[in-house]
């Protein structure tokens, strides 16, 4: 398997001299469409344990840092298992300056380079599906609002966003 990283830039924000912790999760087409509550279950309570163990924040310190984290990996995870006929592949890439989470979906979307263009300089995307009872057309502005940096790879249509601390 070909395992993804940021770019030099990205973990050059997150952390000093290329120390950082890598790690990925892939979710099997299958199971998000057999079990999408089950994969959902499965994958916060990880993050949740992966934030609170890498950066050992106290109980106090938790709903304030990880309430963003939790808004922004949410809504694009939620658009890969919507919106992708593929698997879903997240690497996460912790720092002591902050966290960059890549997502790939298999699909093309992010293969665009309008779209990268837009995505990176946090432009409100106009061309929206209508509203409906799954589609909160809110995704992009969580997006946009809770990363600090965005990067989107268009050649492998990988999309990169960082959180700082």
């Amino acid at each position: 398997m070909d395992l993804f990283k940021p770019s030099r830039k990205l973990l050059e924000k997150i952390c000093d001299e290329g120390n950082y912790l890598s790690n990925y999760e892939i979710y099997l087409r299958e199971d998000i469409d057999n079990n999408i509550q089950r994969v959902y279950n499965s994958f916060f309570p990880s993050l949740d344990s992966k934030l609170s163990h890498f950066y050992k924040f106290g109980s106090e310190k938790h709903h304030e840092f990880f309430q963003p984290h939790f808004v922004l990996v949410e809504e694009i995870f939620k658009n890969c298992c919507d919106h992708s006929k593929g698997d879903v592949e997240i690497g996460m890439f912790f720092g002591d300056k902050g966290v960059c989470y890549g997502f790939c979906d298999g699909g093309d979307y992010f293969k665009d380079d309008k779209i990268k263009y837009q995505y990176e300089n946090k432009i409100p995307l106009t061309n929206l599906k209508p509203k409906t009872e799954y589609n909160r057309r809110i995704g992009t502005k969580n997006i946009f609002s809770k990363s600090d940096l965005i990067e989107v790879d268009s050649i492998k249509g990988i999309l990169y966003c960082v959180l700082l601390n």
